[in-house]
């Protein structure tokens, strides 16, 4: 199993790509390569959007764009890092990118009300509930989001697993 596969692992000086091993046995191990410096030591701007229906992921340890496609690449997407490693920076331009997009619409619940600031009289804001105050504001809109779901999901034809997103029927779009 590839560990990192060539990104950066916690410190910017480790990296480790994975190898094969004899094929003789069919096994694999990791290379890991100590460097001298931080290949990628300076700040990389963010263009949004990276381009429709597209995302850019971040930088490779040559310095060139990781783009995907949201809709066909990045159904899931769990982050994780330790403390200060960039999980919050990297999601806010994640969030920044796909709200430009026509085809998304970013919704959910943040009782911290510290991630929806930045939507605020956006098109997203319909779909967002922040804080505490009114835990039924969070229950209508997953609701909302759930009634929204299981629409798409009824309309889809037999021989289908998923919907086409467009501007008309954006990730989301049902409103609470």
């Amino acid at each position: 199993m590839p560990i990192c596969a060539g990104w950066r692992c916690g410190s910017p000086r480790i990296w480790a790509r994975p190898r094969c091993a004899s094929p003789r046995w069919g096994q694999i191990h990791a290379r890991v390569e100590l460097l001298g410096v931080d290949p990628l030591e300076g700040t990389v701007s963010l263009v949004l959007p990276a381009a429709p229906g597209r995302i850019a992921l971040g930088v490779d340890e040559k310095a060139r764009d990781l783009v995907q496609s949201w809709a066909d690449d990045v159904a899931h997407t769990i982050v994780q890092g330790v403390t200060r490693s960039g999980k919050s920076v990297w999601t806010y331009s994640l969030l920044a990118q796909l709200a430009a997009d026509p085809l998304v619409t970013i919704c959910g619940s943040d009782p911290t009300g510290l991630l929806w600031r930045p939507f605020a009289g956006t098109r997203h804001a319909a779909l967002q509930v922040s804080g505490v105050d009114d835990p039924g504001a969070h229950e209508a809109l997953l609701q909302a989001l759930v009634a929204d779901m299981d629409a798409r999901i009824a309309a889809m034809p037999a021989d289908r697993d998923t919907v086409a997103i467009t501007t008309d029927q954006p990730a989301a779009s049902r409103r609470p």
